[in-house]
């Protein structure tokens, strides 16, 4: 995923992962993360009026809808793959742990359907997961970033040389 806020202490490296991993049915460790790029319009905080910025514990509440809906939606066009592949219902399959099963058919992993749900439309159902089934928001996580800052990979502002 595109990180569109900065990490500076608080857990943002592992808080929104945790939202998408949440819906997409995967373990936290399967998420990747990227810093995004300077664009206000594609990465701006709805808090502080779409500027580019981290602060004011905004992080959550301007990530919560957005970050679930973007999991679900996600889930959603990976299942609907497998269930055309295996001309089955939609209804019929579930996905757990990075792959989509179906309870007669063998399984097929995120990996394998990529393709096929990104050729589909957008899904309009984007409901995400009712709040009472939560297996990884609101439970302690190790943070993501730790290992890089621990063993120097990390790259912080004072690491980045402007190109001329």
């Amino acid at each position: 995923m595109t990180m569109p806020y900065v990490e500076m202490g608080q857990g943002t490296y592992t808080s929104i992962p945790m939202l998408i991993a949440e819906e997409l049915e995967v373990d936290l460790k399967q998420v990747r993360l990227e810093h995004a790029p300077p664009d206000q319009k594609l990465y701006g905080n709805p808090v502080f009026g779409g500027v580019q910025a981290t602060g004011g514990s905004t992080t959550i509440p301007a990530s919560w809808k957005p970050m679930r809906e973007a999991g679900a939606i996600a889930r959603t066009m990976l299942v609907t793959a497998a269930a055309k592949r295996w001309k089955v219902e939609p209804a019929s399959c579930r996905a757990q742990s990075g792959e989509v099963l179906h309870r007669r058919r063998e399984n097929a992993k995120y990996g394998e359907l990529a393709a096929d749900a990104a050729r589909m439309p957008r899904p309009a159902d984007r409901r995400a997961q009712a709040a009472g089934g939560f297996k990884l928001i609101g439970t302690s996580a190790k943070r993501l970033d730790a290992p890089a800052k621990v063993n120097g990979t990390a790259v912080y502002g004072i690491d980045v040389r402007p190109r001329a």
